[in-house]
This record gives C-alpha cells, structure tokens and sequence, in this order.
C-alpha cells in the first residue's frame, strides 16, 4: 500500500511504503518503550503491563464499539493507568501516548519522490 503525504518542504511529496510486517515492528517497538517508561515509572514488570493494556484497550473497544475513537491509544493508556490504581493521570498518560508515537514514527523511512 502507498501513501502520499503533503511536505512542507522543498520536496513537496514522501512517499511512504507500508506492510504489515513494518507496523508490527513499529507498534512492538512503540510498546517497548512504553513498557520501559513504566517500569521506570511505575515500577511494574513488562508482562505485567501489557497484561493490564491488554485488557484496557479491549475495554475500551468494546465500550466505544465502532467509534473512531475506540483505537485512541490515549484512551488506552489512561484505563491502563485506572487498571493499576492510579486514578485519573491525564499528564502520565499523554506522556505514554507521545513516547508510543515518537518511537513508533521514527522507524519510518521516508524517501522523497
């Protein structure tokens, strides 16, 4: 599949290739670090963490159902944090998202067309 994403810069274009074995990489290395801010955070073991995100984003995709929203993983990783006890932490959560997504989006390659 191919995308074409509008630059900014002088190369007005990149265009980016993706398979599913590329997000997967991506998305394992996202929760990686995901799951080493927790354990540095929170102090919670890796299995133990995505255990609980597990049932967190099936929670939320269930209550959400087909809603566009039902694939936040900011919502993910709020009843997560809910799950271990934690209440409310929007500022941990947003945290977890931005590292997820900044980890996740620096394996891309972009070539320029």
């Amino acid at each position: 599949m191919t995308f074409t994403i509008n630059n900014p810069s002088p190369q007005r274009y990149c265009l980016i290739w993706i398979t599913r074995f590329t997000h997967i990489d991506h998305h394992e290395a996202g929760m990686r670090s995901i799951e080493e801010k927790a354990a540095t955070k929170l102090g919670i073991k890796p299995d133990d963490f995505n255990s609980v995100f597990t049932r967190a984003r099936e929670d939320i995709e269930n209550q959400l159902g087909s809603a566009a929203s039902s694939h936040s993983r900011l919502l993910y990783f709020q009843r997560t944090l809910e799950y271990l006890g934690l209440r409310s932490q929007v500022v941990l959560s947003l945290e977890f998202e931005q590292t997820y997504c900044v980890t996740f989006s620096r394996r891309w390659n972009f070539e320029k067309v």
